[in-house]
C-alpha cells in the first residue's frame, strides 16, 4: 500500500473514531473546558457598571439558603446579601433559567479571610463556576463578574433548562448585590 493511501486511511480512521466518541460523549469539549481549562483561568471583572434591570428568569431561594441576610445598600434601589453570622459561611441558592452561556453578578469582598465561591448544584454533586479571594481593599462596588453557565450540568445543551446556583460567602466582608430580587444579569 502506498504511503499516501495509508495516511488517508489513518486520517479517516481518526475522524470516524472522534465522530463516534462525540456521539457517545457529546459534551467532551465542554467537559475539557470546564474541568481542565476553566479552573486555571483567572476570574476578572468585566467592567464597573450597575444595570437598571435584569432580563434573566431567576428566583433567589431563601428557603433553601442558610445563614444569609439581605439589607439595603448605599446605592439606591440595590440590596446586599451577606452572612448573617460572619463566623459561618452563608449559602445562597438561586434557581435560574439557563438560556445563555454567560451571566454576570455583582459580588464584593474585602480581607484575606474573605472568599466567594459559586457552584452549579445538581444531583448528586456540584461543580465550581467561580472563586474570588479577598484582598487588602474592598473590590469595586459595581464590578461585574461572569459566570460561565456552559459549566453547569448539561451546560453544553443548546435548549433552555433550569439550573441551580449556590453562592458560598465566607468571611465577615463578603457580599452579593441584587436589585428587585434579581442577582444575575
Amino acid at each position: 500500500m502506498n504511503r499516501k493511501l495509508a495516511n488517508g486511511i489513518l486520517v479517516l480512521s481518526i475522524a470516524v473514531s472522534v465522530s463516534a466518541g462525540l456521539s457517545v460523549y457529546p459534551d467532551v469539549f465542554n467537559s475539557v473546558h470546564c474541568n481542565c481549562i476553566k479552573p486555571f483561568q483567572q476570574d476578572k471583572e468585566l467592567r464597573q457598571k450597575f444595570l437598571s434591570c435584569s432580563n434573566v428568569d431567576q428566583t433567589i431561594l431563601y428557603d433553601r439558603s442558610r445563614n444569609v441576610k439581605s439589607e439595603p445598600a448605599e446605592v439606591e434601589g440595590w440590596e446586599i446579601i451577606s452572612p448573617l453570622d460572619p463566623e459561618l459561611p452563608g449559602m445562597l441558592v438561586v434557581a435560574v433559567r439557563k438560556d445563555r452561556d454567560t451571566m454576570f453578578f455583582y459580588p464584593r469582598l474585602s480581607g484575606s479571610d474573605s472568599r466567594i465561591t459559586v457552584f452549579s448544584i445538581n444531583d448528586p454533586g456540584r461543580s465550581k463556576l467561580l472563586t474570588m479571594q479577598g484582598g487588602e481593599k474592598w473590590s469595586p462596588i459595581s464590578a461585574q463578574y461572569a459566570l460561565d453557565l456552559r459549566c453547569v450540568e448539561h451546560g453544553y445543551v443548546k435548549e433552555e433548562f433550569s439550573a441551580y446556583i449556590l453562592i458560598e460567602l465566607k468571611g465577615r466582608w463578603t457580599q452579593v448585590w441584587h436589585k428587585n430580587g434579581k442577582m444575575l444579569f
